[in-house]
């Protein structure tokens, strides 16, 4: 069935509404019939991921260069100073590529862990520092200072 009856199909169809709908359904069920539900709606995801048409993507090479770009969109390094640098020997780059996602979003995690542990021992440090000037402000009020200023001259 080819452009020229689809058309002619419609023409003959004109005073009906229905038969003319139903004529260009039976088209594009036509020239669909060897397509693969799944590629088309892959095809449809890359097209809105990287603004490739999805027809064009019957070429093979057009639709390896979508999923590449695809593939590189969904990457974000920007805050993976370590994984940048494991990526940066092609060997590397080649054996983890798939595994890259994750790899960005453990150094991520592990950063933010170590932030927060570095963050809490400053905190810490600063209590004891407050425990200490307390020990010894309690100390001060007994003896009226002399603790405070002995311990002045030691340290």
């Amino acid at each position: 069935m080819g452009l020229d009856d689809f058309y002619a199909g419609m023409a003959s169809q004109e005073g009906d509404e229905l038969k003319r709908r139903q004529a260009e359904a039976t088209y594009n069920l036509h020239n669909s019939y060897h397509d693969n539900p799944a590629e088309v709606a892959e095809n449809l995801r890359l097209q809105k991921s990287t603004g490739i048409p999805a027809n064009l993507m019957k070429d093979k090479v057009v639709r390896d260069d979508a999923a590449r770009q695809n593939y590189l969109n969904g990457i974000n390094l920007s805050n993976a100073p370590a994984t940048v640098d494991f990526l940066r020997d092609p060997t590397n780059a080649a054996l983890s590529k798939d595994d890259v996602p994750n790899m960005t979003e453990f150094e991520g995690k592990t950063r933010t862990l170590a932030g927060t542990a570095a963050d809490v021992n400053v905190s810490v440090l600063k209590g004891l520092m407050s425990a200490s000037q307390a020990v010894v402000g309690l100390m001060d009020m007994p003896t009226g200072g002399r603790a405070g200023k002995a311990l002045e001259q030691i340290g």
